[in-house]
């Protein structure tokens, strides 16, 4: 009886493993090849799932999107303090997405070079609205706090929500590029510390 492979699982377990040689190598100089060899399959194999390399790129930003749209939905359903709701969905869902969070990038500098914008429009779609819904709930649980007294110090929660986002971006870029913070969850931990407690001193 053959064996029953679950394509889906499979699929992500050869994308999270591309990632780490594309994070080490850059995408260009990852080859198929090497792909399959830490994967355990054949070449061929890996084109039973992924059409060729940039494919695999898309398939880490789509799980990507799918564990970032879980977590705002799941936490937008919990009455739990803005205190505790920030920290939770960046810190937790990042750690989630650890892999997948480098196939932004990478995705990002790998669209602009060979200008496939437009090619990759649904996407970039997705990605813009989910970073405008994300933007929106940090705002909301920002205003939130500040009306409830947690953080007295939020002046315009859009604007505070943004720099926030802009601050969390630019860590893991710099973790993604064998930068500081070298734990990325705990470098994550001492800035929202240190911001949150900037907005309720």
């Amino acid at each position: 009886m053959p064996k029953i492979v679950d394509k889906p699982k499979r699929r992500r377990e050869i994308a999270v493993a591309a990632m780490d040689l594309i994070s080490k190598k850059g995408f260009e100089r990852t080859s198929v090849r090497e792909i399959a060899e830490v994967c355990g399959i054949a070449k061929g194999s890996v084109y039973d799932y992924f059409a060729n390399k940039e494919d695999i790129l898309i398939e880490l930003v789509n799980l990507a999107l799918e564990t970032w749209q879980a977590a705002i939905l799941r936490l937008k359903q919990k009455s739990a303090s803005p205190a505790i709701l920030i920290p939770e969905l960046l810190v937790e869902t990042i750690e989630q997405m650890a892999s997948e969070i480098g196939g932004l990038f990478v995705f990002f500098g790998y669209a602009r070079q060979e200008g496939s914008y437009a090619q990759h429009a649904e996407l970039f779609s997705a990605i813009t609205a989910l970073s405008n819904e994300t933007s929106r709930t940090f705002a909301e649980w920002l205003e939130r706090g500040r009306h409830d007294g947690i953080f007295p110090n939020v002046s315009d929660p859009a604007a505070d929500a943004a720099l926030l986002i802009s601050a969390i971006d630019g860590i893991s870029l710099r973790h993604r590029n064998g930068l500081e913070p070298r734990d990325l969850a705990k470098g994550l931990r001492r800035f929202l510390d240190v911001f949150l407690k900037g907005l309720s001193a």
